[in-house]
């Protein structure tokens, strides 16, 4: 089914078809260095019965990741949610319970998105937190994605652990910060820093299931919390003009809250994003070693090496 995806998107006219990364060398890379998340987010011109969507998507994920964060650029009201290459506004980004190469995969459950309040009082994103983005501002890789939000002014950053995710939020703006989290059927403040989350696992279309995920959830600065049409919106303090980050790290578990805060501090005890994204990319490293390839061109070696990161 992969090598669908990458025929798929060798075939797009948007963008430079399946092709190694921006700035690699001819001479041999790691394995890891070959994959191309984005293969299979655009639409394919061989009709199946899962329509013209590959079902993968972009965000950062950990080999055999409980959890996963990742954009998405459709809502239910005008296609199939999730993420679609030729669209160009982000509507939210999911951090759990993605289904990559399932019609509908790349969409998650658990949402998250970042605003900005100036100090004009103007929103620096739609009321209902979307922006509009471009793939030139866009970079995904194994274990890692980070996405520019041009109305939003803000840079997002992802990277994944097993059982855990890092993040950070860079405001280009001075202002109050705003998070928005929805999607979830519980939702518990433990701190002025934390909170715990949980919500509906595993998908309806195979099969009814009464499982739950939890997430414990932590960011590095004190938050207000309120309620606003079903979003639980955290409000953060204008933050130093020399430091408009906001970062955040959460875990998972489908046994308990407890658990779900055990892995995200016993995985990521400390702040150190670049640490973590190097982590993830070793990892996925050594699973993509597993198999040892000799020959072919490096377009090849992008097509197989991204079907096994799929598979």
């Amino acid at each position: 089914m992969m090598e669908n995806d990458s025929r798929e998107r060798t075939q797009s006219s948007r963008s430079a078809s399946v092709r190694t990364k921006k700035g690699l060398s001819s001479r041999r890379q790691r394995p890891v260095d070959y994959v191309d998340p984005m293969i299979g987010t655009d639409e394919t011109h061989f009709i199946s019965q899962w329509r013209s969507e590959a079902g993968t998507y972009p965000g950062a994920v950990a080999p055999h990741g409980m959890v996963q964060m990742s954009p998405e650029t459709s809502d239910d009201k005008d296609f199939l949610r999730g993420y679609y290459y030729w669209q160009d506004v982000i509507r939210r980004f999911s951090m759990t319970e993605h289904f990559s190469g399932w019609p509908n995969g790349s969409a998650g459950k658990g949402f998250m998105m970042p605003c900005a309040l100036t100090s004009d009082g103007g929103e620096g994103a739609s009321s209902n937190f979307e922006s509009r983005f471009s793939h030139d501002n866009e970079t995904a890789e194994a274990g890692y994605y980070s996405v520019y939000l041009s109305d939003s002014r803000i840079r997002c950053s992802f990277a994944a652990k097993t059982r855990s995710i890092i993040g950070r939020f860079a405001y280009e703006r001075a202002g109050k910060y705003i998070v928005a989290l929805s999607d979830f059927d519980t939702f518990e403040l433990v701190s002025d820093r934390e909170v715990a989350l949980s919500c509906a696992a595993g998908r309806p279309d195979l099969g009814k299931s009464n499982a739950k995920i939890y997430l414990h959830l932590v960011f590095d600065r004190e938050f207000e919390a309120a309620t606003l049409d079903k979003k639980h919106i955290l409000t953060f303090p204008s933050l130093a003009h020399d430091d408009n980050s906001l970062s955040f790290k959460y875990g998972g578990s489908y046994t308990s809250a407890v658990n779900a805060k055990h892995n995200l501090e016993s995985e990521i005890p400390h702040w150190n994003f670049e640490g973590v994204k190097e982590d993830a990319k070793n990892l996925w490293d050594t699973e993509l070693s597993r198999i040892e390839v000799e020959g072919g061109t490096e377009e090849n070696k992008t097509i197989f090496h991204t079907a096994f990161y799929h598979s």
